[in-house]
């Protein structure tokens, strides 16, 4: 290919989504790999796939991430076949706020859900709630768990797609 499609121009707020997402998937499945060849999304070939390879390289470049690569001494853009959290990765999605403060994806009008309640608030309330419960009494395995499940709410494609149009009501 001799010339590679551009990057997708995106609000700052969707890049910060997108890049919550990859770190969200990694620490779904740490201390596996996450395996790109099995995501259709990671592809020199089309606008979005070359943004989210961007994505990961921005992330890698940042620490959080360390991804496995292939192409480099071909003379072709390397090209990610699978990448896992690193220690500060690891970090960035479990101290609280912290994540938000890198990578903050609420916007200032807010999206109002059903009870009058905006969806950022509950975003930021479960941030806390993901702090609140790295200081309980509890065993390691079982804040994980609790912490997984907190992180599959925050990263579930329908909250994502929610947080995308940025306002409007909830739909039942």
């Amino acid at each position: 290919m001799d010339k590679f499609p551009e990057i997708l121009k995106r609000k700052y707020a969707r890049i910060n989504k997108d890049r919550r997402e990859l770190l969200g998937l990694a620490f779904k499945e740490f201390p596996n790999i996450v395996d790109c060849s099995l995501v259709e999304r990671f592809s020199w070939d089309s606008p979005k796939g070359r943004t989210a390879i961007f994505d990961l390289y921005y992330l890698e470049s940042a620490g959080y991430i360390e991804i496995t690569a292939q192409g480099r001494k071909f003379g072709i853009p390397p090209t990610p076949y699978a990448y896992v959290l690193t220690k500060t990765g690891i970090d960035l999605m479990e101290k609280p706020g912290e994540l938000d403060r890198i990578f903050p994806v609420t916007s200032t009008s807010g999206v109002v859900a059903a009870h009058g309640d905006t969806v950022d608030k509950t975003v930021n309330t479960l941030e806390h709630l993901k702090g609140f419960i790295e200081k309980m009494p509890l065993p390691d395995n079982e804040k994980k768990v609790m912490l997984y499940y907190i992180n599959s709410i925050l990263y579930h494609p329908l909250l994502q797609a929610l947080l995308d149009e940025g306002s409007g009501k909830l739909k039942d």
